[in-house]
């Protein structure tokens, strides 16, 4: 691992935990730095990734719903955006192992392996 590797370890993590539609270029260009000093993405984050996206997409699916019927569609843009950038950030760490799909489909996300 990198220098500070705990403290760096420690701020990928916050960073997986806290990214959201409205902060994620900067959270995913700040996870690109910590990956080039040398901070990796344990098995552990990867679960978390994992459960969280899973939340999002259940949590989320109702209420994108509603909103698309209601017209809303920067809201439901918005709502489908905080699943996908949680996606996006984890492509840093482990590129291709998390399968996208559409908010509202059947399929949710999985780990490739």
């Amino acid at each position: 691992m990198g220098v500070g590797s705990s403290s760096a370890q420690a701020e990928v993590q916050q960073l997986l935990r806290d990214i959201t539609f409205d902060n994620q270029a900067a959270t995913i260009a700040r996870l690109k730095e910590l990956k080039a000093a040398g901070a990796e993405g344990s098995g552990e984050m990867k679960y978390a990734v994992m459960k969280r996206a899973a939340s999002l997409e259940r949590d989320n699916r109702m209420i994108y719903e509603d909103l698309i019927a209601a017209g809303d569609i920067t809201g439901a843009a918005r709502v489908k955006g905080e699943r996908e950038a949680l996606l996006d950030a984890a492509e840093v760490f482990w590129p291709g192992e998390f399968r996208k799909t559409e908010l509202g489909q059947d399929s949710s996300v999985c780990i490739i392996s």
